[in-house]
């Protein structure tokens, strides 16, 4: 196996866990940006950066010292709930939805 082949596959598997990023980018391929005012937009990429960080630190914990994997459990929960709050606990479908339906351009 490739290292690139093995890096895709640890970005598939990355994008299983970031359940937002993983439904909006088939959407983003097949129909572009949505149009979306600033503030909506700025609500879309905070959702993905969010959850790009959690990932990041999912995986530093994994490769932390036992002494700091609870400082970056601790990182990755506060990311979690500030996604959950963002996202109003709503499935991605309906998150871009209402992004959309509430975004005057």
């Amino acid at each position: 196996t490739t290292i690139i082949s093995k890096l895709a596959t640890k970005y598939e598997m990355a994008l299983v866990y970031m359940k937002y990023t993983a439904y909006f980018r088939p959407h983003l391929k097949a129909n572009a940006c949505p149009h979306l005012n600033a503030d909506r937009f700025a609500l879309y990429m905070n959702i993905v950066h969010l959850e790009g960080r959690a990932q990041l630190n999912d995986l530093a914990n994994k490769a932390a010292q036992n002494d700091q994997k609870f400082v970056c459990r601790l990182k990755v929960d506060a990311i979690e709930r500030r996604i959950n709050k963002l996202t109003s606990r709503m499935e991605p479908k309906g998150v871009l939805n209402s992004l959309v339906e509430n975004s005057e351009i």
